[in-house]
């Protein structure tokens, strides 16, 4: 299968045509329409670099090799994503708590010292 003809599959399942997709990628009709089916031109770096930044699901593998699915589950990726931040934030927090502590045993090992001297 063609790149182009994976794309035009791709436009179908985002549920887009040639008009909707252009408006998107910010880019000419022409350039769509000329790739998804007039001229079947290859789609240029550029043009394929504003479809998968505009459309994070699509699976890149996919859309160049066909290899693996079309689309990739963006939500699994965020969810990773959030829980990394999660532990960062909890991280960060025992971090301050642990100083803290620090702090407390010094001053309860410097008032044991004086009381001790």
């Amino acid at each position: 299968m063609s790149i182009n003809e994976r794309l035009r599959l791709v436009v179908s399942a985002l549920g887009l045509n040639n008009n909707s997709l252009a408006r998107k990628l910010n880019v000419s009709p022409t350039v769509t329409y000329n790739v998804l089916g007039g001229r079947l031109t290859k789609p240029s770096y550029e043009l394929l670099e504003k479809i998968v930044f505009t459309f994070d699901n699509i699976n890149t593998e996919w859309l160049l090799k066909e290899k693996g699915e079309m689309f990739i589950d963006v939500t699994k990726e965020k969810s990773n994503s959030q829980n990394i931040s999660i532990v960062e934030e909890q991280l960060r927090e025992m971090t301050q708590m642990n100083r803290e502590l620090v702090n407390i045993i010094g001053i309860y090992a410097k008032k044991e010292k004086q009381g001790h001297g």
